[in-house]
């Protein structure tokens, strides 16, 4: 009897535990499998895309996760870059980092070039980390402390 209450109570555990929260790992993780070597995202309460030239950070532009407008979120062909663009409430929420020249400031758009055929998986995985950023359950993994 002490065996049937202790598998029955393993059994039911699970569902009256808290369920796991929501990561973005995964999706950074497929975000730079599918980059070109010379660019890569790291997030934590906001997120930076860096981009390398000759194994050198040249450039990086760092945002809010939640300021970005999923919406906008495409491929360009024309650029063969995907876009991503600040929310109408955020203007300018991309801040740049151009270290050879030592410019820095606000920007409206930072554009990444991927492979065409890479792009919807890529979509996908900014739409979701804009979304956890925004669902307010989960917003304390990005906002600024």
């Amino acid at each position: 009897m002490k065996l049937f209450i202790f598998a029955l109570s393993m059994l039911c555990l699970p569902l009256f535990s808290n369920a796991q929260k929501p990561s973005q790992e995964p999706a950074i993780q497929l975000l730079n499998a599918k980059l070109n070597p010379t660019v890569k995202v790291v997030a934590k309460k906001k997120t930076t895309i860096e981009f390398y030239k000759n194994g050198s950070l040249f450039r990086d532009d760092t945002f809010h996760a939640y300021e970005v407008d999923s919406n906008s979120v495409r491929y360009s062909e024309e650029e063969k870059s995907l876009i991503l663009e600040c929310r109408s409430e955020t203007p300018k929420c991309i801040y740049r980092n151009i270290y050879s020249s030592k410019l820095q400031g606000p920007y409206n758009r930072v554009a990444i070039e991927v492979k065409p055929e890479d792009a919807p998986q890529m979509i996908s995985a900014i739409k979701y980390l804009c979304h956890l950023a925004q669902d307010k359950e989960f917003s304390e993994i990005f906002k600024p402390e």
